[in-house]
C-alpha cells in the first residue's frame, strides 16, 4: 500500500462484538479499537496493535454480602492485532485478534496457576515478524513483556506463545518497553531480536531459540529525576500491585497514555465520565503547587485519591499499605475508606478516602492511633502514590500544531476574552477550579472546615451556574454538607458550573444519546448541579468534548445544542461559522507555552467569577 495512493483516505477497523469475557451481570462484552501504536506488513497484510476498549458498565468489583464478583476487571481493556488487506484496502476482521482472550485460553489450557505467573499485553506498543517467517513478535508496554503470536498461511491464528515460554518476561530489568526489532536472518546463527525499554533505558536482547532474554544492554542515563523515573513505571504498569492479581488488566496508563487522554467515556462509580488529560492538573511549571480540583465533579482533591481506583476498578492491591509482602497481598492494605476489614488488614483511624482526610499523609503518618494502639495503620510503608504524583507534575501537553492560521488564532482568542470564556478557564491551568485548602484532617474531617464553612455568589453572579448555592440565600457549603450520602454525592461545590451538559434533558446530538447513569447502568448519575471545569491544555489531543463526550467536535461544541455553555457568562453571545472557526483556532494552539489569560474580574464582568476562598481557613 503506497503513501501517496489518493483512492483510500482512511481504513476502518470495526468494533469487536465479543471480547470472550462476560460482565458481572453475565453479559457478553464487546470493544472498540483505540490508541493505534504500531504497523508492521507480512504475506500481503498489514497488522495493527491497539487497546480495545470497553468502557460500558458494570466496572469494578460487584459486592454481594462476602462474595466479590471480580468478572468486571478482565472486561475493560483489550490488547489487539487488526488485520488489513493490502489488496483491497479494508479489514480482514476474521483475522484480527484480542490477545487478552488468546492467552487466557492458553493459560487455561495449560493448567496455568492464576497468579502472578499469567500475564496479558495490556498496551500492545509494537510488532515485528520474524524474518521468512508468519510469527511476529508483540512488546507491551504495561506488562514488560514480549508476546509470540503465530499465523497460519491463510492468515488465521495458529497459536500464541511457544512450547518453552507462555511469554517473554523483560522484567525486572526491562521497564515499559516500547518498540522491538528482529534481527535478519543473515545477521547471525542464532535468531534474536531486540526490545527497546523506555523507562529503564536500555534494551533487552532476546535468543528466540529459548524464548527469554539472554542480555540487558544499557542505553542512556535517565533524563529525569529518580523519583519520576519510578512514578512513570507505578502510573504505566499493571504488575504487581497495580491490577488485578498482577497480571497486567489494567493501567492509570491504559487511560491516560502518556499522561493524556484516550478520548474515551467511560461509566465510572458517579456517572459517564470523559477520560480528562492529566497535563492540567498542576499550573504552571514552574510553580507546581497550584493543583486543580480532580474529576468531572470534584471529588478528590489529590493524586493519592486515586489509589481506590487502582483496588476498585483495576482490581489490584494498592500501594497504601502497613505492609510490603512478597507477594502482595489483600492483607497487606490499610483501608482508609471506613469499610469493614478483613484478615490481616489494618483500619485507619480516620476516614482518609476522597475528600475526607489526606491519602497522601498517610505515607508520613497521620494523626492518632489505631483502636488497638498500633500506628502501623496510620502509616504507608510505601511512597509510591508521592512518585506517580512527582511524575503527573512532569506532564505536558501536547506542543500545538505548527501550520495553525495564526490570524485565525488571534481573533479566536479575542472573541475568548470578549465573551469571559476565561471565566471558567482561565489561569495558570486554563480552568478555574483550584484546590484552595491543604487537604488535612481539620479541613478534611467528615465533619470537618469545608463541611460547616460557606461561599456565597457574589452580586452579578448568574445563580443558574452554580445550582449548589440555595436560590434565596445564595449560598452553600464549600462542601457537600449531608455526610450520610457522602459516598454518592460528596464533591467541592464551589468550583461546580451547570453549563447545560448533563444530558437527563436530552442535552446530546440528535442519534448521539448519553445515558446519564452510573456504573450499574442504571442509578441516575452525579452532575446535577454542575461540573468541574476541566482544563483547555491540551484540546489538540482531539474530540469527543465535555464529561459524557456529548459534543463530538468543537464544531458541535459551539453549535445550538449547547448553547448553554458559551453563553454562560456572555449571554448574547451566537458565534458565526467564522467565529466558530477562529475559536477553534486558538483553542488548538493552546499549549505549556501559551501565555496565560488571567480570570476576569472587570468589564463585562462586574464580580469575581471563582466562588472559591482565596484563603482558607
Amino acid at each position: 500500500m503506497k503513501l501517496s495512493d489518493a483512492s483510500v483516505s482512511t481504513i476502518t477497523i470495526a468494533p469487536v462484538t465479543d471480547t470472550g469475557f462476560k460482565d458481572s451481570a453475565g453479559n457478553t462484552t464487546g470493544c472498540f479499537p483505540n490508541q493505534l501504536s504500531a504497523a508492521a506488513l507480512n504475506s500481503g497484510r498489514l497488522y495493527v496493535t491497539s487497546v480495545c476498549e470497553s468502557p460500558r458498565g458494570p466496572t469494578g468489583p460487584v459486592i454481594a454480602g462476602t462474595t466479590t464478583n471480580t468478572a468486571n476487571f478482565k472486561t475493560q481493556i483489550h490488547a489487539g492485532v487488526f488485520v488489513i488487506d493490502t489488496a483491497t484496502k479494508k479489514e480482514l476482521p476474521a483475522q484480527g485478534q484480542l490477545l487478552n482472550k488468546a492467552f487466557q485460553k492458553l493459560y487455561d489450557d495449560g493448567a496455568v496457576a492464576d497468579d502472578a505467573t499469567r500475564r496479558m499485553p495490556l498496551m500492545p506498543s509494537d510488532l515485528a515478524f520474524a524474518p521468512t517467517t508468519k510469527v511476529a513478535y508483540v512488546t507491551s508496554y504495561g506488562s514488560d513483556a514480549v508476546f509470540r503470536v503465530s499465523y497460519n498461511d491463510d492468515g488465521t491464528l495458529k497459536e500464541v506463545g511457544a512450547a518453552t515460554q507462555k511469554f517473554i518476561s523483560l522484567s525486572p530489568s526491562g521497564n515499559l518497553p516500547v518498540g522491538i526489532a528482529v534481527a535478519n536472518a543473515g545477521v547471525a546463527t542464532k535468531p534474536f531480536a531486540v526490545a527497546i525499554n523506555e523507562n529503564s533505558r536500555n534494551f533487552s536482547v532476546i535468543a528466540l531459540s529459548t524464548q527469554t532474554v539472554s542480555a540487558t544492554v544499557a542505553s542512556s542515563a535517565a533524563t529525569v529525576s529518580d523519583s519520576n523515573v519510578k512514578g512513570q513505571k507505578f502510573f504505566a504498569t499493571g504488575l504487581g500491585r497495580w491490577s488485578f492479581k498482577g497480571q497486567g488488566w489494567n493501567s492509570c496508563q491504559s487511560c491516560h497514555p502518556d499522561g493524556l487522554t484516550d478520548n474515551v467515556t467511560w461509566y465510572f462509580a458517579r456517572g459517564p465520565r470523559q477520560t480528562t488529560s492529566l497535563d492540567g492538573t498542576y499550573g504552571d511549571k514552574k510553580d507546581t503547587t497550584k493543583r486543580r480540583v480532580l474529576n468531572w465533579t470534584g471529588i478528590f482533591d489529590e493524586v493519592h485519591d486515586f489509589e481506590l481506583n487502582t483496588r476498585g476498578n483495576s482490581g489490584g492491591i494498592g500501594a497504601v499499605v502497613w505492609k510490603s509482602g512478597t507477594p502482595a497481598s489483600a492483607d497487606d492494605r490499610i483501608i482508609f475508606d471506613g469499610t469493614a476489614v478483613s484478615g490481616a488488614q489494618k483500619p485507619s483511624a480516620t476516614p482518609q478516602a476522597g475528600l475526607n482526610g489526606a491519602v497522601s499523609s498517610m505515607v508520613t503518618g497521620v494523626t492518632g492511633v489505631c483502636a488497638d494502639g498500633d500506628t502501623t495503620c496510620n502509616k504507608s510503608v510505601l511512597k509510591d502514590w508521592d512518585e506517580i504524583d512527582g511524575y503527573v507534575k512532569t506532564i505536558r501537553a501536547p506542543k500545538k500544531a505548527s501550520n495553525l492560521d495564526a490570524a485565525k488564532v488571534t481573533a479566536g482568542e479575542a472573541l475568548y476574552k470578549a465573551n469571559n470564556c476565561a471565566a471558567c478557564h482561565g489561569g495558570s491551568t486554563w480552568t478555574i477550579s483550584r484546590v484552595f485548602y491543604a487537604p488535612n484532617e481539620a479541613n478534611n474531617a467528615v465533619a470537618g472546615l469545608l463541611r460547616t464553612k460557606e461561599y456565597t455568589l457574589p452580586t452579578g453572579f448568574p445563580a443558574a451556574l452554580n445550582p449548589a448555592a440555595n436560590v434565596s440565600a445564595r449560598k452553600a457549603t464549600l462542601r457537600w454538607p449531608d455526610a450520610a450520602t457522602a459516598g454518592a454525592q460528596d464533591q467541592i461545590q464551589c468550583v461546580l458550573r451547570d453549563v447545560g451538559t448533563f444530558a437527563t434533558g436530552g442535552v446530546f446530538p440528535t442519534g448521539i444519546p448519553l445515558k446519564e447513569v452510573r456504573a450499574d447502568m442504571t442509578t441516575l448519575a452525579q452532575g446535577a448541579t454542575g461540573f468541574n471545569p476541566p482544563s483547555l491544555l491540551g484540546m489538540i489531543t482531539g474530540a469527543p468534548y465535555f464529561h459524557g463526550g456529548n459534543a463530538r467536535t468543537l464544531e458541535e461544541a459551539f453549535g445550538a445544542t449547547f448553547q448553554k455553555h458559551h453563553q454562560s457568562l456572555s449571554t448574547l453571545f451566537a458565534p458565526s461559522a467564522t467565529e466558530v472557526a477562529q475559536l477553534i483556532a486558538f483553542l488548538s494552539s493552546i499549549d505549556n507555552d501559551s501565555t496565560v489569560i488571567p480570570v476576569p474580574t472587570s468589564g463585562t464582568i462586574t464580580f469575581d467569577p471563582d466562588l472559591c476562598p482565596k484563603t482558607f481557613p
